[in-house]
This record gives C-alpha cells, structure tokens and sequence, in this order.
C-alpha cells in the first residue's frame, strides 16, 4: 500500500509500505477516505522548513 512518510522537516515522501496487521486484540485497522488540511498544520510544516 501507499503511505506518507515524514522522515525530517524537508523530506517527506509517498512509499510503498507493508500492509498492516492486527496484532493484539484491541487494534483496529481504518481505512481513511478523505481529510482536510488546516492552515495550522500547514503553517507547523512550513516553519519546519526554515
């Protein structure tokens, strides 16, 4: 599957990665349809950047 991955402030890519697996009794796997970005999560990256 595909998946974002942060690796620091100016690297972040989409990989391929494992699909997940339940291992213990209480997880739960979601499969995300859509999001919203905020402007102050937006704002955090970009001052991430500098």
């Amino acid at each position: 599957m595909k998946a974002v991955c942060w690796h620091s402030a100016q690297d972040v890519r989409v990989e391929t990665v494992p699909d997940p697996k339940i291992l213990n009794p209480r997880d739960a796997i979601i499969k995300v349809t859509s999001t919203k970005r905020s402007s102050d999560s937006f704002c955090s990256y970009c001052l991430a950047l500098v």
